[in-house]
């Protein structure tokens, strides 16, 4: 997980399923943990426009207060996510998987 001072960082939890939402201050340090969203399991990502993609065997996208707005479906489980050139790229098992949000 990544982040830079003053954005807010999203964390998957493989075990409970779900993803939390922290701050990060200018010191470095995180604060304000909450839950955002009752799934996650791999990797979640920020996006464009504030959306928050969460990888759980779909991609599922949340708008930045956490209101479900759609799901992704590929044609393997993603494990990884992450954003490049405005594109969504999905790691899965076999292949990687880009996609234009």
């Amino acid at each position: 997980v990544m982040g830079e001072p003053g954005k807010a960082l999203y964390a998957a939890d493989e075990y409970n399923h779900c993803t939390y939402k922290a701050e990060i201050g200018p010191d470095g340090f995180v604060s304000g943990i909450s839950r955002f969203a009752s799934v996650g399991e791999f990797s979640s990502v920020p996006g464009p426009g504030g959306k928050v993609f969460v990888a759980d065997g779909l991609v599922y996208v949340f708008g930045p207060d956490g209101t479900p707005e759609k799901t992704i479906r590929l044609p393997e489980r993603p494990a990884s996510i992450l954003f490049r050139d405005g594109k969504l790229i999905a790691a899965a098992r076999t292949s990687l998987y880009e996609i234009k949000p």
